[in-house]
């Protein structure tokens, strides 16, 4: 079964494996089992320098297509995965 998910990271949370957890509980698999790589849809160190895992603010959001999923990533750590697709 496989839903839109929002994850709500916490200081020394990474936001690569936040976004990583979310779009797998939104496609109703593993993590491993995911089929195309993070780095495919964006760049994780890109990513992880605009949402440090320190908890630092920032006002930025960024939104990407990924594995049938829109994920938005944004300020406060909120990470929603909105599906897109039947895969």
């Amino acid at each position: 079964m496989s839903q839109d998910a929002t994850v709500v990271r916490t200081a020394g949370d990474d936001a690569c494996r936040a976004v990583i957890d979310a779009v797998a509980a939104a496609r109703g698999v593993r993590p491993i089992d995911l089929d195309t790589p993070l780095y495919e849809a964006v760049d994780p160190d890109a990513l992880r320098a605009l949402f440090p895992a320190d908890g630092r603010p920032s006002a930025t959001t960024v939104e990407f297509a990924w594995t049938d999923c829109l994920v938005t990533v944004a300020d406060g750590g909120r990470v929603t995965v909105t599906r897109t697709g039947s895969r």
